[in-house]
């Protein structure tokens, strides 16, 4: 029997710059130890059977997103109301347990006041900071932080908004027009760290031999290469 892969919502939670100019991002540190280990990482995790709809697959997303919810306030105290579908990450083949995980946009509710607002959950949050999604990106690329791949990508995507409305109203419309964008995961063979998505040449998917889609994480910086966009 085909095991169910676990499910887990995820919320990107953005405000308005103090200055106007660009949109920031909640980035969470996770301890030394677990999943994620020293990682910046987005609140969120496991659908739970308090989440609801758990076991049918035809509720996916309103499971993910109610764990969302629940985990971002179990971890930073943040209360969120409308979460809107971002993007749902599928892992590569061979990695246990396969954890599909949906990503969701959201406001946070009194801009201006977030940092004093915060509760961290001592036993899972370190710290937790503020930052553009540019300035995330730069301070991975100098070696200042962690990022894993989907939360590097998932910033890369939002760093040309300069304004929360633009973000979750683009959000919302590709949603509302195209459905949920899923990453399923492909990682090249050896000597390769390379990933790839939907897209690409060389995923499972690729049919157009010169479509990139990938993220190359060998060395700092990443890059990541898009020829096409949904």
């Amino acid at each position: 029997m085909t095991q169910q892969p676990v499910r887990a919502g995820t919320t990107v939670v953005i405000r308005q710059a103090p200055d106007a100019t660009a949109i920031e991002v909640l980035l969470l540190l996770r301890p030394a130890r677990g999943s994620f280990a020293n990682a910046w990482v987005f609140p969120g995790g496991k659908v739970e059977t308090s989440d609801g709809h758990a076991t049918n697959p035809e509720n996916e997303l309103l499971s993910a997103q109610a764990a969302a919810r629940r985990e971002t306030v179990e971890e930073c105290g943040l209360v969120l109301h409308d979460l809107v579908p971002l993007s749902r990450w599928i892992p590569p083949m061979g990695i246990s347990p396969r954890i599909h995980t949906w990503f969701f946009l959201a406001q946070h509710p009194e801009a201006g006041h977030a940092q004093q607002q915060l509760t961290l959950a001592a036993d899972e949050i370190v710290d937790a900071v503020w930052l553009s999604p540019q300035t995330a990106l730069d301070q991975h690329a100098a070696g200042q932080l962690t990022l894993f791949p989907p939360t590097w990508v998932t910033l890369a995507n939002l760093r040309d908004y300069t304004s929360v409305n633009e973000a979750l109203r683009s959000t919302q419309a590709r949603y509302t027009t195209q459905g949920i964008e899923t990453f399923t995961t492909v990682a090249l063979p050896a000597p390769n760290r390379t990933l790839v998505w939907e897209g690409d040449h060389e995923h499972t998917s690729g049919k157009d031999n010169n479509a990139r889609h990938r993220l190359d994480y060998e060395t700092l910086p990443w890059r990541y290469v898009r020829t096409h966009h949904p």
